[in-house]
């Protein structure tokens, strides 16, 4: 993602200074994550990262509102489905939603999403955040992008960035956002990884509702931690 980053602040570099120029309101990126923390954690390593080259990161989530005039002013806008969807579609209905032209990189961090037990859903099929990011942010890009209104600006080149650690038809994925097949793809495995993972996978008894099953984890998971760990970092995935 932050070498998506690169590419597109890239474009926008002075030949003679070999400084950013003019990057206010000129291509701007979305990051979308499903979780607020995820968008906060985000926005301060941006900002801190990229604000000495004149880059400018905003947060954009439940906990804050924008006005315009600081949306036009961003280049990278950090933010959920949900947050995104709801706030650009008030700023259209006040006819003020001219920065969504300039959106040209969109950066769609965890596209797979674990919604309901047991099986794992896909974000994108998920209810609540699946329709946001579906047809509330992407689908509407894809449809502003087409515009023959637009054609002069950013948005009609966007770049669709998806990354997940879990999900299994990213051909299908990649076909939807409009990747290149198969050099838009990059799948890594296991051979990638500098550190190699032990995966224990143990069974665990259902319980009636909610309550009871998240009281069981909790006497069930920290015994089989202490017995696979090994005293070294562990990572639990439960439905």
């Amino acid at each position: 993602m932050e070498l998506g980053i690169l590419r597109l602040l890239s474009k926008q570099l002075d030949p003679l200074t070999g400084k950013l120029s003019n990057t206010n309101g000129a291509a701007k990126v979305v990051y979308l994550a499903p979780l607020r923390a995820l968008v906060q954690e985000k926005y301060k390593d941006w900002q801190s990262r990229y604000s000495a080259l004149g880059v400018n990161c905003v947060e954009l989530t439940g906990d804050s509102d924008m006005e315009l005039h600081v949306l036009d002013a961003a280049d990278i806008i950090c933010t959920t489905p949900e947050k995104f969807d709801s706030a650009t579609r008030k700023l259209n209905e006040g006819g003020g939603a001219r920065f969504f032209g300039e959106i040209g990189l969109v950066l769609i961090d965890e596209v797979m999403w674990a919604a309901v037990a047991p099986a794992q859903v896909h974000l994108l099929g998920e209810p609540g955040r699946g329709a946001a990011l579906e047809a509330g942010v992407v689908s509407r890009i894809k449809m502003v992008s087409r515009w023959s209104t637009m054609q002069h600006l950013p948005i009609a080149s966007v770049r669709f960035l998806a990354v997940s650690a879990t999900i299994p038809n990213i051909a299908d994925i990649a076909v939807w956002l409009g990747a290149p097949i198969p050099e838009g793809l990059r799948v890594y495995g296991e051979e990638m990884r500098p550190c190699k993972l032990t995966t224990v996978v143990r069974s665990y008894a259902d319980s009636k509702n909610d309550f009871l099953f998240e009281g069981r984890l909790n006497q069930h998971v920290a015994p089989l931690i202490m017995e696979f760990s090994g005293q070294k970092p562990t990572l639990v995935f439960c439905a």
